[in-house]
């Protein structure tokens, strides 16, 4: 998955299609509940459309993508805003190149759903230490209300929503929507608890916007 996003007629067309609202974009943020001295990390900050918001308020902000496309838009977006950094890296090698920063606040929205379940972990992990005790993550994508043993059982279910839930939006965006549920690795709140729990995190809130979309809060605990 990650060559598409190599591809600027992609990107070009992925923000079209789903560029964030203002709506949305409230949503997302609100549970990070940011404050003048955070400093943010963003995990598939695409185009940059949440650290621009972000950086009116924070002390300073990470933008980590893994398309040069996207982060292109990102720089032009955020240019002439100070403390920033954007890098151009995969979820699991970001590490180092966020060495010598200490995080109060993390965000994540339509973008771990590429790391497979047993890469979750490994990615929580290996990010924990760059988050101070009591960091919040926010993490909002496609996640399963239900075992994801039972996606099969669950499809025509899940596709009757998904057509309310998008609307007029649905023939655009419906063979994007079953790769993403069928291919990519969305899981359910299990799994991502378990995996968030294992860096040191708790859970501390959690909404289900669909049956197969939702948001998960964490708090850093040790």
């Amino acid at each position: 998955m990650s060559e598409v996003w190599k591809n600027p007629d992609y990107v070009k067309r992925y923000n079209n299609v789903y560029g964030i609202t203002e709506e949305q974009l409230d949503r997302y943020m609100a549970p990070l509940k940011l404050e003048a001295g955070d400093a943010l990390v963003e995990f598939g900050c695409g185009n940059g459309e949440a650290l621009a918001r972000a950086l009116d308020v924070v002390e300073m902000a990470a933008g980590v993508d893994i398309s040069k496309d996207q982060l292109e838009q990102a720089r032009k977006k955020l240019a002439g805003k100070k403390n920033v950094l954007l890098l151009e890296s995969s979820f699991l090698h970001c590490r180092k190149l966020l060495a010598g920063h200490l995080f109060t606040k993390a965000m994540s929205r339509k973008a771990l759903h590429h790391l497979t379940d047993s890469e979750k972990p490994v990615f929580v992990e290996s990010a924990a230490p760059l988050f101070k005790k009591g960091a919040i993550f926010v993490l909002e994508d496609g996640i399963f209300d239900f075992d994801k043993s039972l996606l099969n059982e669950k499809l025509p279910q899940i596709i009757e929503e998904a057509k309310i839930y998008y609307g007029d939006s649905w023939a655009k965006i419906e063979k994007d929507f079953m790769i993403t549920v069928l291919e990519e690795f969305m899981t359910d709140y299990p799994t991502w608890e378990s995996a968030f729990k294992g860096g040191g995190f708790e859970l501390i809130d959690r909404k289900a916007y669909s049956m197969f979309y939702g948001m998960m809060a964490f708090k850093k605990i040790r």
